[in-house]
């Protein structure tokens, strides 16, 4: 071992040799009592970590073990989550601040329990709670020792609910009201597309394509939520269709739903606008929401509005039925899904529309069939606009035309889908080209004969399918 100066240079370096290793650094010390202490332990460390020695570590205490494990979750997470970390470290600290993690035990984790319960807190606000220390022991495994004595507490299975008709059309009618020009169409994006109240709010007009009549969803809560289609249906588009109207000046990166304030003139019973910022999101519509909501006499979470959509969904799709049928797991059903799905627009679409109430569909014939005879439609925005107008059908000429060019290019004559426009046919017992049939015919392969058009018993041209 040796200790020398460079030339010209005051600062103390070491070198040594252990098992053909050459070690040498410099002490960034001048003193030379202090640059052989450094030498002495680096000479240790070496020694040590050759013969597989660990050091010892001190107990952490639980405060600084949490602001560890908060720096080592903050980039990875989202700045909700976070929030959520920190709120339930806070309510942690009272019970362990002065404990190491070794000295936590099973008594703690009571004493934390009762001390929540006594402030009304929830057995899921609870299992937050424990869930964070529980993570934070793993971190230091620590966690093994308490795992006997950990009992998750129960939680209320029926969280969540469904609107009915009734409250829906009262909760849209004072949201509609509401001095947040952004929350009608907010609320009727996640009631028609079962997005969630961030996706909602982070959303920006990129990912907004009117034309298709869809929504791409951006960031999520869940990897298979991101990157979503979700197709517009009905009042949602409508809504949307009403929002971009307001933003003529838009830019792709601008959000849909931007940070700005409200003030209401009571004289001129006018809502002004202050401080409008489309480059950055609005931060929440938790007081209009909740204003609106008891105004219309509806008690629900803005999350329920999702439950909504999922429990019409699934009155007419099941997705238990699909992984039975494909042999999905339960474990991997929701991935399974994301790969095999691939993206059609129109079905997606045909699938939405059972989202649309008995209600809507009823009032969306009466509105077309007043346009046809030339009278005012006694329905007004928002509630309903008709998106796509029912059409008249000739049976020869539609015979005709279904074998003359691709069902897809023809539905958008009609403004229709190739779904219902298939489905018109079918009603109509008008035959068409079987699936391949134009891509044969493109490539000069022998195709099928055009069928003649079967006579049918009290049909006749110019019969309406809706």
């Amino acid at each position: 071992m040796a200790l020398y100066r460079p030339k010209g240079s005051k600062v103390w370096w070491y070198e040594f040799q252990f098992d053909g290793t050459i070690y040498r650094a410099s002490t960034k010390t001048r003193s030379k009592t202090l640059a052989a202490e450094a030498l002495k332990v680096r000479r240790r460390e070496v020694e040590e970590s050759y013969n597989g020695i660990k050091k010892r570590e001190m107990p952490r205490l639980f405060p600084i073990a949490a602001e560890e494990y908060l720096a080592a979750k903050r980039p990875n997470v989202s700045d909700n989550t976070i929030e959520i970390i920190e709120r339930e470290i806070g309510h942690l600290l009272p019970y362990l601040r002065t404990k190491t993690l070794a000295e936590i035990t099973h008594l703690d984790l009571k004493r934390f329990i009762d001390g929540r319960r006594a402030l009304a807190a929830s057995n899921r606000y609870i299992n937050m709670g424990l869930e964070t220390l529980r993570a934070i022991m793993r971190r230091n495994h620590q966690w093994e020792r308490l795992r006997p004595d950990f009992i998750k507490l129960k939680e209320p299975k029926s969280a969540g609910r469904e609107l009915n008709e009734a409250e829906e059309e009262k909760l849209l009618r004072e949201c509609r009201l509401s001095c947040s020009r952004g929350l009608f169409p907010a609320v009727t994006l996640s009631l028609y597309g079962g997005m969630r109240f961030s996706e909602a709010r982070l959303l920006q007009w990129k990912q907004v394509d009117l034309a298709r009549a869809c929504v791409t969803v951006g960031e999520s809560k869940t990897e298979y939520g991101e990157g979503r289609l979700i197709p517009l249906i009905g009042p949602a588009l409508d809504a949307m269709t009403e929002w971009a109207a307001k933003f003529p000046d838009r830019l792709p990166e601008h959000y849909v739903f931007p940070s700005e304030r409200y003030s209401f003139n009571v004289k001129e019973k006018l809502v002004k606008i202050h401080n409008h910022n489309p480059t950055r999101p609005i931060g929440t519509w938790n007081v209009a929401w909740t204003s609106a909501r008891k105004r219309a006499g509806v008690n629900l979470r803005f999350h329920d509005l999702r439950h909504t959509t999922v429990s019409r969904l699934l009155e007419v799709r099941s997705i238990e039925q699909i992984a039975t049928i494909l042999g999905w797991s339960h474990s991997t059903m929701l991935a399974m899904m994301k790969r095999y799905q691939h993206r059609n627009l129109e079905k997606m679409r045909d699938t939405m529309s059972a989202l649309l109430t008995k209600k809507y569909k009823a009032a969306k014939r009466r509105s077309s069939a007043a346009g046809k005879a030339g009278g005012k439609s006694s329905l007004s925005r928002p509630e309903f606009i008709s998106a796509t107008p029912n059409s008249r059908y000739d049976r020869e000429k539609l015979y005709e035309q279904v074998w003359k060019v691709p069902m897809r290019t023809l539905a958008k004559e009609y403004g229709v889908s190739d779904v219902a426009l298939a489905k018109a046919c079918r009603k109509l017992h008008v035959p068409h080209p079987g699936r391949g049939y134009w891509e044969k015919k493109a490539a000069n392969k022998p195709v099928e004969d055009r069928p003649p058009l079967p006579p049918v018993e009290g049909t006749s041209t110019g019969q309406n399918v809706s």
